[in-house]
């Protein structure tokens, strides 16, 4: 009889045990960097100054589907992102709009002229009439080996060079929302298991932010200038 208990009480533990958790955390915190939503139909009562990310990530062995091509290849997993919240904040420190992303297709690329992480969805809860989200974080070619989740460490993703995260909805051809650019330096990595880190604070945290975020704007502009001229 105890032989019999005790195989049942080690069976309900490997279920127990057996139950996906999230493998990773991803938090990181982007400062605005453009915003065009205004009148009735923005869901803040002010414009934001930075926006609060936290992203939970399974531990899936491979990409649901892999496309190659002449220059590199792209694997696209379609459930490994299990939580994606993001919220707003104004310079007091005062939240201005929560939202939450469901159905968030990540997409690990491995191009020879650079790699890039991106998380995006239009299956979104919160404030209207912001309803899709699209994240990119892109770097260098080796910033990963291969397309496995495993590539993405705080290093891999503190090592990326453009950075960004658009919150919009269509109207038309023509799209309404924000973006913000991320500071590679806020983005923490970490144990699902442990306390996740505090949000950066607001807004003692906004002049180091801003600071480290003149390099990319530059960068940006020096790159659309060099796009018009060969127009």
């Amino acid at each position: 009889m105890q032989h019999i208990l005790k195989s049942a009480l080690f069976s309900v533990a490997m279920m127990a045990f057996s139950v996906p958790v999230a493998a990773k955390t991803i938090d990181l915190t982007g400062v605005l960097e453009f915003y065009n939503v205004g009148g009735a139909g923005s869901p803040f009562s002010e414009t934001p100054a930075l926006l609060q990310v936290s992203i939970e990530i399974d531990d899936v062995a491979a990409p649901d589907v892999v496309n190659g091509g002449g220059i590199g290849q792209i694997g696209s997993y379609f459930t490994a992102v299990t939580s994606f919240s993001y919220e707003a904040f104004n310079d007091a420190e005062e939240s201005l709009g929560q939202w939450s992303a469901f159905d968030v297709q990540l997409d690990m690329i491995d191009f020879f002229l650079g790699d890039a992480v991106r998380m995006f969805s239009t299956n979104i809860s919160g404030p209207e009439p912001l309803n899709q989200m699209q994240l990119l974080l892109e770097g260098s070619p080796d910033s990963w080996s291969d397309l496995g989740l495993d590539g993405l460490t705080q290093g891999s993703l503190q090592a990326m060079t453009t950075t960004w995260i658009d919150v919009n909805m269509m109207i038309g051809e023509s799209v309404i929302g924000g973006r913000w650019a991320i500071d590679p330096a806020t983005i923490v990595v970490g144990d699902p298991s442990k306390p996740r880190p505090s949000p950066v604070p607001l807004p003692a945290g906004l002049p180091l932010l801003l600071a480290g975020l003149g390099a990319f704007g530059l960068v940006r502009r020096v790159r659309a200038g060099k796009t018009e001229d060969r127009a």
